[in-house]
């Protein structure tokens, strides 16, 4: 049982309505709130404020002073505080690298209600077995929150930081990207920052880089004076028939016939000032 009695729980709490505001931190504690109604903001450490509408995960440890509360009225959580090693180790290697911010919006939350009522539960019967049930409940949400990923459409900081890249990419298709280097400059673990992307851009990180890159080679492949070779070059392949499969993949249309369609387009319609007949048109 000493796995277990390394995380004491202090309370947890049911649908609490909140109207304070906090700018503290709590020594020697540790606590998981799951808002499931209204909007709130949060910031870290003095860092910059962020407002997140619910459902939202967020979690508190001694390490940081935390700025955070419902933006309008009230709103509605369930919160569980505890302390010890192991719930430690749960915030620091566990909930952490899922945002390094603190907190996680959700595509989804009713699994995670459940779980929290479940926890509450556990921790109210009495007896060693119902308290390493309660351990082990804390544990699946945090397993929970793995899958329920971040919201589409969700505000806050990571949202941005994750569409400010994508328009980097977008802007600048050509250089060269790594995801691993993308998430460790936002901040956040790669795991999390490709589930993020995914979600707020629609598309793997890769495809994306990829779908800009084939679109940006597309505009220059409108230069009939460009070889293939030297914008598969410029798009970072060595492999102008790797080049021509991706390019095909993406648009449907080979190089040179995307080239041919973008030829007969410009035939059927000429910009003003130019003017091409088929041969032996008079």
């Amino acid at each position: 049982m000493a796995y277990f009695d390394e995380l004491t729980f202090l309370n947890v709490y049911l649908d609490i309505p909140y109207w304070e505001r906090y700018d503290q931190r709590w020594e020697g504690l540790y606590a998981l709130h799951f808002q499931m109604a209204g909007d709130l903001y949060f910031g870290r450490d003095g860092g910059p404020r962020a407002t997140f509408r619910a459902p939202v995960l967020f979690w508190l440890d001694p390490r940081h002073h935390y700025q955070f509360g419902a933006v309008s009225g009230t709103d509605r959580r369930h919160v569980v505080v505890f302390r010890g090693r192991r719930g430690q180790r749960l915030v620091e290697q566990g909930f952490d690298p899922l945002c390094r911010p603190g907190i996680m919006p959700l595509l989804r939350g009713g699994d995670l209600d459940a779980l929290f009522r479940l926890l509450a539960h556990q921790w109210r019967a009495p007896g060693p077995a119902a308290h390493a049930e309660a351990v082990l409940s804390l544990e699946r949400i945090l397993a929970l929150a793995l899958d329920a990923g971040p919201a589409a459409g969700a505000q806050g900081v990571g949202p941005l930081k994750v569409r400010q890249a994508a328009e980097r990419i977008r802007q600048e298709p050509f250089r060269r990207y790594d995801a691993v280097s993308l998430a460790r400059q936002a901040r956040f673990s790669h795991s999390h920052y490709r589930r993020l992307f995914r979600a707020v851009i629609g598309h793997p990180i890769h495809e994306y880089i990829l779908r800009c890159r084939m679109q940006a080679a597309a505009e220059l492949l409108r230069d009939p004076s460009r070889p293939v070779k030297e914008v598969a070059a410029l798009a970072g392949y060595t492999d102008a028939a790797e080049f021509c499969r991706a390019f095909k993949a993406r648009l449907e249309l080979s190089p040179q016939h995307y080239r041919r369609a973008v030829s007969l387009m410009n035939c059927r319609f000429p910009t003003a000032g130019k003017l091409c007949h088929p041969a032996g048109a008079r």
